[in-house]
């Protein structure tokens, strides 16, 4: 348990840094003032997966910075993304089951907020993002903002509870920003999310408009796969009982190195937070010595043999959290079937078996790219196959990786 302790330790020290990092890139951008000037600057770059409530920028040669938010800018652009500054009435109510209430209605509250750009034309297209949900808004002509209003909420029906949608956008897309020849059929195919909202923002301004360079926000209506390789260090005891004997052999600070490849399937709903996977483990042979014990007497000068390998498969289910813009950590848990390699001598030179234990994980992933994983593995019985043998396997591992795809 040091180990685990120990890359505890790891992360956070690691996780301070990167942030520390993170928070100090600044990029060339523009702001525009509530009088209309624009602003030739440094903007601090955070990467934005949630819509910024301020901004921090310094002047070119300059090491003093300020902050600014809606209520003292009108806009700013950075890396190609747009967002301005509006006076809205919105609401943003969670959308997790848990949270759900029984008010199909959104309680809209005037609020000053960035949005960011995703579409411009007659019609454009915007959009505001928090930790639960994306959040869509519009306006006609360069006239007010308004929210695309979509709600999830909970209603009793026959005695059972049902998770309903109250899909309002839809009837304001009709009746403000109606498109020619699009029948109800059709409109009921048009979701809430950034990709189906973008296509219909293009037929109804008939090309005359055009999507912002940077757009960031849209979300497949698939789940995305994400792939890793890694190295890691595996360590715990191993002990092996013969109940009918009663005799005991123990492996002490059993040290395996562990190759592996890893698939997660993130799914496409409650902000991708979610994802299921399954992660391939090759364990190299070892070979190990350990004490004999007799009804809890070590016998002395007896000892026995072990090699072992192993390929384990872990599936388990996975949740996320977003830090900040170069830091997220993750917990997951599941189960992992081995299949274990060796023998036990000398006691009959006792092949071992299949095994099924549980498994629980921490991690962190730094920029989308290297990660480090913290996994503990307990009740791994290697000794399924024998009526009178079992074995206590307990184990932490640490490992590094490196992800392709986000």
């Amino acid at each position: 348990m040091k180990s685990a302790k120990h890359f505890l330790v790891l992360v956070l020290s690691l996780g301070i840094q990167y942030y520390a990092l993170g928070q100090a890139v600044f990029k060339e951008g523009i702001i525009i003032n509530n009088q209309g000037d624009s602003l030739e600057c440094l903007i601090k770059d955070m990467d934005w997966r949630e819509t910024p409530e301020a901004i921090v920028y310094k002047i070119q040669g300059s090491e003093t910075t300020q902050k600014v938010g809606p209520t003292e800018i009108k806009a700013f652009t950075l890396g190609g993304r747009i967002f301005k500054a509006y006076k809205v009435k919105s609401a943003f109510p969670k959308i997790d089951d848990a949270y759900l209430n029984d008010q199909a209605k959104l309680n809209l509250k005037e609020q000053e907020l960035f949005l960011e750009l995703l579409y411009t034309g007659k019609a454009s297209l915007y959009e505001y993002v928090n930790s639960d949900a994306r959040w869509y808004f519009y306006s006609l002509d360069n006239g007010e903002v308004e929210q695309l209003q979509y709600k999830r909420y909970k209603k009793v029906l026959n005695g059972k509870t049902r998770i309903l949608e109250n899909n309002v956008f839809r009837s304001q897309l009709l009746k403000n920003l109606p498109v020619s020849g699009l029948s109800i059929n059709s409109m009921e195919k048009v979701t809430y999310d950034a990709k189906a909202l973008l296509i219909y923002f293009e037929k109804y301004n008939g090309g005359s408009g055009e999507r912002v360079s940077y757009v960031v926000s849209e979300k497949s209506e698939h789940a995305k796969l994400q792939y890793r390789i890694g190295v890691g260090m595996r360590n715990g005891n191993i002990q092996l009982n013969n109940a009918k004997a009663e005799v005991a052999t123990t492996f002490d600070k059993v040290q395996v190195t562990a190759l592996s490849a890893e698939v997660n399937y993130v799914l496409p709903y409650y902000n991708e937070r979610w994802a299921v996977g399954v992660k391939g483990s090759y364990l190299l042979p070892i070979e190990k010595e350990g004490a004999i014990e007799e009804r809890g007497i070590i016998k002395e000068g007896a000892t026995s043999e072990m090699t072992w390998s192993s390929i384990d498969a872990y599936l388990f289910l996975k949740y996320t959290h977003q830090l900040n813009t170069s830091l997220q950590l993750s917990v997951d848990a599941g189960a992992v079937l081995g299949m274990n390699m060796g023998v036990l001598s000398p006691f009959g030179d006792l092949p071992f078996g299949t095994s099924f234990n549980p498994q629980l994980g921490i991690g962190m992933l730094v920029k989308d790219k290297i990660g480090l994983q913290c996994s503990l593995g307990t009740a791994r019985n290697m000794m399924l196959e024998y009526v009178h043998w079992d074995s206590k396997q307990t184990y932490t591992e640490i490992g590094l990786y490196y992800q392709f795809g986000k």
